[in-house]
Parts: C-alpha cells; structure tokens; sequence
C-alpha cells in the first residue's frame, strides 16, 4: 500500500521536476536514517 501511494506520489510531474535535482541527495540520507531505524527499533546494539 505505502509502494502504492509513494509511486503515485514520485511519478506526478510536478513533484518529479522537484524532486530531480535532489534524489542523489535525498536517497542516501532516506536509506541511512531507515537503517539506523531499524539498528535502534532491533536493539541492535543494546540501546
């Protein structure tokens, strides 16, 4: 459902055009905070 809705959302030309210029950015910082996310929610390291 969340694929979905962010697929619909991404392909809208609009949010496309702003989002262009800044996915070499933004993805790294989205994947690092979604991993630390998840290393924290895990108790991965005993936090």
């Amino acid at each position: 459902m969340l694929e979905v809705a962010a697929v619909t959302f991404a392909t809208r030309p609009v949010v496309a055009r702003a989002l262009s210029p800044w996915g070499h950015v933004l993805l790294p910082i989205v994947l690092i905070g979604l991993g630390a996310l998840i290393l924290v929610e895990g108790v991965a390291f005993g936090l």
